[in-house]
C-alpha cells in the first residue's frame, strides 16, 4: 500500500493523469534515485496553508511583500493582525543599500527554522517573461521590526530558454531546503544545493575560499604577467569563476584581464568593455559564449573587486561588483545572462596573458574551476587576501 501511495504521489508531483510518456518516465527515475526526494513525497507535502506573502517577525507583528509595478519589492508592517498595513518601503539590500529589483510580479516570502526569511523573486526588470528562468533569493534577518536583505544567490535556472517558472513554494525538510515548482500542468520537487543553502543558515564571512582555486596570484606587474595556463575542467560539467581585485587608472575598453585564446579563438579570454564593463568570451572549438557585464563596474584611480560566475551545469552567467550582484540597475533589465550551448574544453593556449595593460595595476587575481557562490565572494572580499 505504501509503495502504491509513493506512485500516487509522483504522479501527482509531475502533474500526469495518464500514461506517462518516455520524458516523463525518465524524469521519474530521476526522482525515484533521491531517496530524501521519495521520502517528501510519501509523507506529502506540508499542507498547512502557508501564506506567501506575509510571515511575523515577532512582538506581533506581520511583514508583508509586494510588487509594485516599477520595478521594486515594497514591504509593509502590520500590527494588527492584517487588518490595516503601514505605508509600503521599497526592499534595499542591507549591505549596499541599492533596491531589491523584480519585474512586475508577485514576490514570495517564506519563514526559515533559524528565524530567518527567504525572499523569492528574480531579480530583473524585464517587462516580459524573459527572466522567469531563473529563480532568485535573498536571505532575511528580522532586527527589530524591520528585515535586513542578503545579496542574491540564484537557486534554481530551468534547463531551456522557453521553460518559465512560476515562484515556487519554499520549505524545509529532513535538514535541508526545498523548492516545490510549477510548469504548466508539471510539478517537480528540487532540492537547494548545500553550497547556495549556506547563505540562508549564515552571513559571509572573511575567509578565502580555497576548493577549486586554480590560480591564486598577486601584485602583477604592470603591463602583465604571462603564467602558464592551468588546466580548466570542462564548463558543462562544472562552471569556473575569474575573481580579481584591480585598480583601472582610465576606463579604456579592450584591454586584456585574462586570455588564453589560440589563433582560432578557442580559449577563455576576459578583457576591458565600453562603460567601464567587462567582455566574458567561451569557445571550445565548436561553440561560444560572450556576454558583456554591467557598466560602471570600478572608478579609475580606486581599488575593485570584481567576480564573474559562468555555472556550466545551470547555465548561468553573471557577475559580482565590490558585493554587488549586478541586477541591470536602471540600464538594462539583466545583469546576468543564460546560455545554452554546450561549452567544453576551454584548455587552448599552454600559457595565458593575465592583466596586459599599463593602466591596470592587478593586485590579486584568481581562477576557479567551480562557480562560486555569491556568499563566497563576499567572504573573499572581506577577507582581503
Amino acid at each position: 500500500m505504501k509503495n502504491f501511495w509513493i506512485f500516487a504521489a509522483s504522479l501527482a508531483l509531475l502533474g500526469c493523469a495518464s500514461a506517462p510518456s518516455e520524458k516523463t518516465r525518465a524524469q521519474m527515475r530521476a526522482e525515484k534515485a533521491d531517496s530524501d526526494a521519495l521520502m517528501i513525497l510519501a509523507d506529502g507535502l506540508p499542507s498547512a496553508p502557508v501564506p506567501r506573502d506575509s510571515i511575523p517577525i515577532g512582538g506581533g507583528v506581520l511583514y508583508r511583500v509586494e510588487k509594485s509595478g516599477t520595478g521594486k519589492i515594497f514591504s509593509r508592517l502590520s500590527s494588527d493582525g492584517g487588518k490595516t498595513w503601514s505605508e509600503p518601503s521599497p526592499l534595499k539590500y542591507a549591505d549596499t543599500g541599492r533596491y531589491i529589483l523584480n519585474p512586475n510580479s508577485r514576490p514570495q516570502i517564506f519563514a526559515l527554522p533559524n528565524g530567518s526569511a527567504v525572499l523569492l523573486f528574480y531579480n530583473n526588470t524585464s517587462d516580459s517573461y524573459d527572466g522567469g528562468n531563473v529563480i532568485w533569493g535573498s536571505a532575511g534577518r528580522p532586527v527589530g521590526s524591520e528585515i535586513r536583505w542578503s545579496q542574491p544567490q540564484p537557486l534554481l535556472v530551468s534547463k531551456s530558454p522557453e521553460k518559465k517558472y512560476s515562484l515556487p513554494f519554499f520549505f524545509s525538510k529532513n535538514g535541508s531546503y526545498w523548492l516545490f515548482t510549477r510548469n504548466g500542468k508539471r510539478g517537480a520537487l528540487r532540492k537547494v544545493g548545500a553550497n547556495a543553502a549556506k547563505f540562508l543558515d549564515s552571513d559571509p564571512e572573511r575567509t578565502l575560499a580555497t576548493r577549486g582555486m586554480l590560480l591564486n596570484l598577486k601584485n602583477i606587474e604592470r603591463g602583465g604577467r604571462t603564467v602558464p595556463m592551468p588546466r580548466i575542467p570542462d564548463v558543462k560539467k562544472r562552471g569556473l569563476t575569474v575573481e580579481f581585485t584591480a585598480n583601472f587608472e582610465n576606463a579604456e575598453a579592450g584591454v586584456p584581464i585574462f586570455d588564453n585564446t589560440d589563433a582560432q579563438g578557442k580559449g577563455l579570454k576576459v578583457e576591458t568593455a565600453p562603460g567601464r564593463a567587462f567582455s566574458v568570451y567561451l569557445n571550445d572549438g565548436v561553440s561560444q559564449f560572450g556576454w558583456t557585464t554591467d557598466a560602471g563596474a570600478y572608478v579609475p584611480g580606486k581599488d575593485a573587486h570584481i567576480a564573474i560566475v559562468i555555472d556550466g551545469r545551470s547555465k548561468l552567467a553573471m557577475s559580482v561588483y565590490d558585493g554587488q550582484v549586478c541586477d541591470g540597475d536602471s540600464a538594462r533589465p539583466f545583469g546576468w545572462e543564460t546560455f545554452y550551448p554546450e561549452i567544453s574544453s576551454v584548455n587552448a593556449s599552454g600559457s595565458a596573458v593575465v592583466a596586459r595593460g599599463f593602466g591596470v595595476d592587478m593586485k590579486r587575481f584568481r581562477i576557479y574551476s567551480r562557480p562560486l557562490s555569491v556568499s563566497e565572494i563576499i567572504s573573499n572580499k572581506n577577507s582581503g587576501r
